[in-house]
């Protein structure tokens, strides 16, 4: 069309739907996603992979593209590279990383005062497992909230290290030396009351399980 038509690059552009660099992006980031949790493949696709450019290609996915399904994907990759201690320091010193990570809790749980029937996780995702749509808004919150649940929770330990959430919060703060924004500085204190709140695990338990195909193809 760029050649028969005569049309001016930025205007084919601006006529896509998806930017044609963000949907190969994204299923880079997709094919990398079901490598790492392949049973057989991970560690040679892990191997693979230089550890500098681990946290910038997550950081990238995670809060620079624009693509929803990359965001996604993003936190995918973060919560598959948490369980991997060598990889975890490098996660946890970045601070945009655990900030994208506790906005994404923050804004999938009840802690956002949305209306919490709607955002109920339990069954949100029982409602997926019965064949329901995975990508309208609500449940691309939801996603995000539960990998980043994930990854939180395997850089629990060193993220109270190194961020001393125990610290007074001065009211009307903004960032601290580059660490945490305030308001996920606040929300990580009550993070583990909000869970409690929103999780039902007896709902979670019953609700029929997907694949790891029907997880990526919904």
């Amino acid at each position: 069309e760029l050649q028969v038509g005569g049309l001016d690059q930025s205007f084919f552009l601006e006529r896509c739907a998806v930017n044609p660099a963000a949907f190969l992006y994204r299923n880079v980031i997709r094919s990398l996603g079901l490598l790492l949790a392949h049973p057989e493949m991970a560690e040679r696709v892990q191997q693979a992979i230089a550890p500098p450019r681990v946290v910038p290609t997550c950081l990238f996915a995670l809060r620079d593209a624009d693509d929803t399904y990359v965001n996604v994907y993003g936190y995918l990759l973060v919560a598959t590279f948490s369980k991997h201690l060598q990889l975890q320091p490098g996660f946890v010193n970045d601070a945009s990383v655990v900030n994208e990570l506790l906005t994404g809790c923050r804004r999938g749980s009840s802690a956002s005062g949305e209306d919490t029937e709607e955002q109920n996780v339990a069954l949100q995702l029982h409602n997926v497992g019965q064949g329901g749509a995975m990508w309208n808004p609500k449940m691309i919150a939801q996603n995000k909230y539960m990998l980043a649940m994930i990854s939180l929770t395997n850089f629990a330990e060193s993220i109270r290290e190194v961020y001393r959430t125990n610290e007074d919060i001065s009211p009307g703060g903004s960032e601290d030396g580059g660490g945490l924004t305030t308001s996920n500085r606040v929300f990580m204190r009550k993070l583990a009351a909000v869970s409690l709140k929103d999780l039902d695990c007896e709902a979670i338990l019953s609700s029929r399980k997907m694949t790891e195909a029907q997880e990526f193809s919904a």
